[in-house]
């Protein structure tokens, strides 16, 4: 499933999200509802709503997971991408970071007067 995400590319990462967000929202109030009604429930009833919600859990548990691969091999292949454009262009990349030191070194200083 995590390679069918990666090749979907963003949108698919997004709908993952939007699947993730949708699933806790549905987890959560099924367990209000869950709490509410356990006063008026039976034992078995009780015990097939934790099933219920278990599964729920589990379920976007392991989604969290797939998004946390998918945002790790994300973050390596910027980060490879990064190395190798500071070692293709060494002197842009150096003046890059000094002249982002140097507006950071201005906006820090700045803030005591």
């Amino acid at each position: 499933m995590t390679s069918d995400l990666l090749k979907a590319g963003k949108p698919g990462n997004q709908e993952q999200r939007e699947k993730l967000v949708s699933d806790l929202q549905s987890v959560v109030s099924e367990s209000g509802e869950m709490l509410k009604n356990a006063a008026d429930s039976s034992v078995e009833a009780l015990s097939a709503a934790r099933d219920k919600f278990g599964g729920r859990v589990n379920e976007a548990r392991e989604q969290m997971t797939e998004l946390a691969a998918i945002a790790k091999e994300q973050a390596a292949s910027k980060v490879d991408k990064a190395s190798e454009y500071v070692k293709a262009h060494p002197w842009q990349s150096v003046g890059a970071v000094a002249v982002g030191g140097l507006l950071l070194g201005l906006l820090l200083n700045r803030r005591h007067y």
